[in-house]
């Protein structure tokens, strides 16, 4: 008899070849792919999905209005979002660095270029490089914050991150996108104990933007020690008591 499928799996797939006795290599290699993320993972992977469709749809209809034309090709599209520092990134992907360019550090440039090996575009492999990095940050601070709270508030907390006015920069040509997706991955794993990926992790964000060493005093602070923690109270349904309590 053939096993049972709870969850997203059976949602997404059914596989024919249980009835066989060897799998094909891609349907084990679905089903892999698909047994990495829980269901709640997946369901912030369909909002980064979401909003980033809609963020775009947004850029083109908003370009087609105030400039009373359209873009000549999907790439004219893409170059809607290349703008500000954005350029910056890709000229030092594409030629190295220069004299203006000595405050970009090296990560996003560095893995832009790669992906753009594989996209045969570098505005292309920049929005590819922030496309997953969003995705990453986003599925890495709901597991985060599900180590203190229950499963609701991991994903409001997501949902916010997501909607916040300024979070359309992680679906651009910025660094925003990969720097949280590094900073949470070193957190996640300093919570975890996975001491050596954390210090990979801080250090690649550490070349991503300068922010990355704010996380050295952070990983300075050993895990199980005393934490405060604050709690907003009614008393007697008229003003709030704030009370500070330390927890072991």
């Amino acid at each position: 008899m053939a096993p049972r499928r709870d969850g997203l799996s059976a949602l997404i797939f059914y596989d024919m070849s249980e009835t066989t006795e060897e799998k094909l290599p891609e349907v084990e290699a679905w089903n892999w792919l698909v047994g990495l993320l829980s269901k709640r993972d997946w369901l912030v992977v369909g909002w980064v999905l979401a909003i980033k469709g809609l963020l775009f749809l947004f850029g083109a209809k908003s370009y087609q209005i105030f400039e009373n034309r359209r873009a000549p090709s999907a790439h004219a599209w893409l170059e809607i979002w290349n703008r500000w520092d954005a350029s910056h990134y890709l000229q030092v992907a594409q030629t190295g660095y220069n004299a203006k360019d000595t405050l970009v550090y090296p990560l996003f440039p560095w893995l832009t270029r790669f992906f753009a090996q594989v996209s045969g575009d570098y505005l292309l492999g920049a929005l590819m490089l922030s496309g997953l990095a969003s995705i990453a940050a986003a599925v890495l601070l709901q597991r985060l914050v599900q180590l203190d709270y229950p499963a609701p508030i991991a994903l409001r907390a997501v949902w916010f991150f997501l909607i916040f006015p300024t979070s359309f920069f992680l679906h651009v040509g910025y660094t925003e996108s990969l720097f949280l997706a590094l900073a949470l991955g070193c957190i996640l794993a300093a919570r975890t104990e996975r001491w050596w990926l954390a210090g990979i992790l801080g250090a690649l964000a550490s070349m991503t933007r300068a922010n990355g060493l704010v996380l050295i005093p952070t990983l300075a602070v050993p895990p199980g020690t005393d934490r405060v923690t604050f709690e907003l109270r009614l008393e007697s349904n008229r003003f709030p008591r704030y009370q500070v309590a330390l927890k072991d």
